[in-house]
């Protein structure tokens, strides 16, 4: 209803409720800092500054592009495809309208920093600042409202029965497709694809000197053989591993009000109060950090350097949880948060071999976590939903429910997969997504912030196209002879230290006779 609400007053439930909404938003907008921690932690230490000068130029890009356009593509009466009152636009009608819309936006403008700030972990290390800041703009501006406008706008698919309690799907799906389709675009970090050529050097001469050493092998030793094996991508090791975990303790304290604070009010039946949705969200985390910190090293561990405690491998684990259960933790009991978050993990573990499989460089596994815990939310939302869900109703009575739960996925994915493509593409014939190989080679925090000069960055190019361009068409035979045997060298010594330890190790003193020598 429209009218003069410039001198309205809350009543005492309006007003107990803008504090829980207020609240809730300063908690889901502190996960920002979260978020950071965990890029800062997880990168190399010579770019681990830029990220926090990102995710600043994130927090004002996203506010202007929000505020300009995107809340009114969302919420400007949405009937069709985007809204198109322009008294949601810029605020311009925003005190004509009987529901206060600036509370509404401050959440709204919270949760849309989220998906602006997750995508751009997948693109860590590599991206220039302006491609980062022109995608925030179509993200926040564009790609994100129109899904805004389909569901929690009040849009077609809303109307249609489609249910995303918290954003498992309108937030993570968004964040987690823009990432992965970044990411493929990009390509890889130039440190990760040495590796890889280095490892794909390295097996052979690993596989010929441990089968002249060592005449019967078990599967601890093919393990620590396999190391090297030529789908192995080198996972690039974090630099800091307290900001990686105190990260995840933010995000996962922002994420009690990232859920909880959807109910926009303390004033609802218990079951569904913000006290369970909490409960639920914290048991779904915690059983996906503990499934995920167990599966990966038993699934991965020839296939990668997935080590038994694994820091990062515990805290995406956990928050893929979070993710999970935000669909439907309004709606699901205690044992189906159990189930959600345990199976999540499922989905972690399948997308870190996916990606590793098709040498797609995430360095923050933000598809694996975002993107699959997105889907599987969703999905999940279908299944345990306890008033519509298929477990509670039956698939065949309320087979439209979980029809629309999947039609939702198909179209975030396809609506963000298209327009991010559009846009990333674009950028690196502009030549503005990727930074050249002097600047990824010396870190971003001394090429972009630490003042360095032309002549020095032109001179380091220089020597760097040297090196990796000229060295294989002008290398002789007994050059490459000789890096061959370098080569060669430092191996037997590496393996002869590995042989050693392996010898005298448990498992093998446990074979006494059956273990031979040639």
């Amino acid at each position: 209803m429209e009218g003069n609400y410039t001198q309205s007053v809350y009543t005492q439930k309006q007003g107990t409720d803008a504090i829980w909404i207020l609240v809730s938003a300063g908690f889901i907008f502190f996960m920002t800092a979260g978020f950071t921690l965990i890029e800062s932690g997880a990168v190399r230490y010579k770019n681990r500054s830029s990220v926090l000068i990102k995710n600043l130029f994130n927090v004002c890009i996203c506010a202007i592009a929000f505020w300009l356009v995107g809340y009114g593509f969302a919420f400007g009466n949405p009937e069709y495809f985007i809204g198109n009152d322009q008294k949601f636009y810029s605020s311009y009608g925003f005190e004509q309208q009987e529901q206060d819309h600036y509370l509404l936006w401050v959440i709204q403008f919270a949760y849309c920093m989220i998906v602006v700030t997750v995508y751009q972990g997948a693109l860590a290390e590599r991206t220039q600042i302006a491609g980062y800041v022109i995608m925030t703009f179509l993200l926040a501006g564009f790609v994100y409202p129109v899904i805004l406008a389909w569901t929690w706008g009040q849009g077609w698919l809303f109307d249609k029965g489609f249910h995303d309690f918290a954003g498992t799907g309108i937030v993570h799906l968004v964040g987690g497709t823009t990432g992965f389709w970044g990411a493929v675009v990009v390509g890889e970090r130039q440190a990760k694809q040495r590796l890889r050529v280095q490892g794909a050097k390295e097996q052979p001469l690993l596989d010929d000197k441990t089968k002249r050493l060592i005449g019967r092998r078990n599967a601890d030793f093919n393990q620590i053989a396999q190391k090297h094996s030529k789908r192995n991508s080198h996972a690039l090791i974090a630099n800091n591993n307290t900001f990686i975990v105190l990260g995840t303790l933010i995000v996962i304290t922002g994420y009690m009000f990232f859920t909880g604070g959807r109910t926009y009010s303390q004033f609802v039946p218990r079951t569904g109060a913000p006290a369970k949705i909490i409960q639920n969200t914290l048991i779904s985390c915690a059983f996906s950090g503990l499934v995920s910190f167990g599966l990966k090293p038993l699934v991965l561990g020839n296939y990668n350097r997935a080590t038994k405690y694994d820091c990062l491998t515990l805290c995406n684990g956990i928050l893929i949880g979070l993710v999970s259960i935000a669909g439907v933790a309004d709606r699901v009991q205690n044992w189906g948060a159990v189930l959600i978050g345990s199976i999540a993990a499922v989905f972690y573990v399948g997308g870190c071999i996916y990606l590793e499989f098709w040498r797609i460089d995430d360095p923050l596994e933000v598809f694996q976590v975002h993107g699959l815990g997105g889907v599987w939310g969703l999905f999940a939302t279908g299944f345990f939903d306890n008033i519509h869900g298929a477990l509670y109703k039956g698939a065949l009575k309320q087979g439209h429910f979980m029809g629309y739960q999947i039609v939702g996925i198909v179209v975030i994915v396809a609506w963000t997969s298209l327009i991010t493509l559009i846009g990333f593409y674009v950028l690196r014939k502009l030549h503005l997504l990727r930074v050249d190989k002097a600047i990824e080679e010396i870190g971003f925090d001394v090429a972009e912030l630490g003042g360095v000069s032309d002549e020095f960055l032109n001179a380091v190019r220089q020597q760097i196209n040297s090196k990796r361009s000229d060295k294989v068409e002008t290398q002789t035979d007994d050059e490459q002879e000789d890096d061959e045997e370098y080569i060669k060298k430092q191996l037997q010594a590496k393996q002869d230290d590995i042989v050693s330890k392996y010898l005298n190790s448990a498992p093998l003193k446990e074979l006494k006779g059956e273990a031979y020598l040639f």
